[in-house]
């Protein structure tokens, strides 16, 4: 059997943030269901169960949004139970979690490092570019937030990457970002393009970089 590789969205595109940018958000908007809801724990242990009786050398289950920590701690202790007991066959397993890191405890990091979660931190550079767009439900910053939360993983080991959104702040700035990230040890970078609202038009809602922009951070994304 081949290896298997799962991406699972556990809190379908409920979020506790308002990025500006956000095209999940802007998907669930115009579409006729809005939100599926939280994944139950019956669906949970079917693809726990199902994914674990295919795979034969190496099984990967990543979880992202939405926000996939809103589901709550104690969906990914259970996700670690049935994996345990249904892994009749040895098999490699990768779990991997992308998520905002907003406003998550000592329990979090503590649980992220004892379980060996790959985690992805979104994070957009630094103050002035990250609060920029990524906001919270009441329109508030939350680049302060995310830090203490990069701190709580250093201090527990977590093993995580940074992935930045190239928009026009983050692309004008992409020097004093690169400069930021390497003073604060992020060694493992993630670049991904900001995507316009659906109907928009390209370009329209100001929030993409020009192609100038665009070719400086190609040369520092290493």
């Amino acid at each position: 059997m081949p290896d298997l590789q799962l991406l699972i969205k556990p809190s379908s595109g409920m979020c506790n943030l308002r990025c500006r940018y956000c095209f999940y958000y802007d998907v669930t908007q115009n579409r006729e269901q809005k939100s599926y809801g939280f994944m139950t724990l019956d669906t949970l242990e079917e693809i726990v169960k199902k994914s674990l009786e295919y795979a034969d050398r190496n099984c990967g289950f990543a979880f992202q949004g939405g926000e996939p920590t809103l589901i709550g701690l104690d969906f990914y202790k259970e996700l670690i139970r049935l994996q345990k007991k249904y892994n009749t066959k040895g098999v490699h397993i990768d779990n991997s979690i992308q998520t905002n890191a907003y406003h998550l405890g000592e329990d979090w990091a503590e649980f992220l490092a004892e379980n060996h979660f790959l985690v992805g931190v979104s994070l957009d550079g630094v103050k002035l570019t990250h609060d920029a767009y990524r906001i919270n439900a009441e329109e508030k910053e939350t680049f302060a937030d995310i830090m203490a939360t990069v701190e709580l993983f250093n201090r527990y080991h977590v093993e995580y990457n940074i992935l930045t959104v190239v928009n026009r702040r983050t692309a004008e700035k992409i020097r004093r970002i690169y400069a930021f990230y390497q003073k604060n040890h992020f060694h493992y970078l993630q670049f991904i393009a900001c995507l316009d609202p659906l109907g928009g038009g390209a370009g329209k809602a100001g929030i993409l970089p020009d192609a100038g922009a665009l070719r400086a951070v190609s040369h520092r994304s290493v």
